[in-house]
């Protein structure tokens, strides 16, 4: 991870704020490497050099949790709204359509999938059966579990 750092923070607590800057910058985003959840710690400075306007440009390697969604992937997921036309789900911050089929019932509120009632905010296992990476951010269509 690379990001820009100013001389103000080279202080003892560098590497907290440091880390933060990371956090700020690249948590809940998307990369080819998969969608950064959170980034734990610094694990190794690899390189510092003085830029022109005298801020330093840092390269780390973090530890980060990610998650890269593939076809096949079963998932539990939290839904963010029930439509006509299918289900909105997340999962850790990846959004996902499940579009509308015969094994559900759709109510204006809710959905019956398997005799249990599912409300918006409730969890839900999915499987995912198609991923799209696009302008740094993954979309997928999955169906439930």
């Amino acid at each position: 991870m690379n990001v820009i750092f100013d001389p103000q923070y080279l202080t003892d607590g560098y590497k907290k704020v440091l880390l933060d800057v990371y956090k700020k910058k690249f948590e809940k985003k998307c990369t080819n490497d998969g969608y950064i959840v959170n980034i734990n710690r610094i694990h190794k400075i690899n390189s510092t050099l003085l830029t022109n306007n005298n801020q330093i440009d840092m390269i780390s390697v973090c530890e980060c949790d990610i998650i890269k969604p593939e076809i096949d992937m079963e998932v539990e997921c939290v839904i963010d709204m029930i439509h006509v036309n299918g289900i909105f789900v997340n999962m850790c911050g990846i959004k996902m359509l499940i579009p509308n089929s015969d094994e559900y019932e759709y109510y204006n509120e809710y959905f019956v999938y398997k005799n249990n009632k599912y409300i918006i905010g409730d969890k839900i296992k999915v499987k995912i059966i198609n991923v799209r990476y696009d302008r740094y951010m993954y979309t997928c269509i999955g169906n439930l579990i």
